[in-house]
């Protein structure tokens, strides 16, 4: 799927990989369910169907609470606080 893009030595893969999902943990809810659910579906799917996906959940994800919340933190230059609605 080329999902690899870092590799690291065998001392290094555990803090490694904890900085990288408290990353995706930060990230809002909504948003990182619906990319893990279109990587599930996309993997069957041909070019076409998978953007259309995305632009249906992209759609979804901009009239969201955190949607809001991420644009308006990026203005004010702080880290976002997302509800996961």
């Amino acid at each position: 799927m080329g999902l690899v893009n870092k590799v690291f030595e065998d001392d290094q893969l555990r803090s490694e990989t904890l900085r990288f999902a408290s990353k995706l943990a930060a990230g809002a809810p909504v948003a990182i369910g619906m990319m893990k659910k279109a990587l599930n579906q996309n993997y069957y799917l041909d070019l076409q169907a998978s953007q259309e996906i995305e632009i249906g959940m992209q759609l979804l994800c901009m009239e969201t609470e955190d949607h809001k919340e991420g644009i308006a933190a990026f203005k004010e230059k702080r880290a976002p606080v997302f509800k996961g609605r």
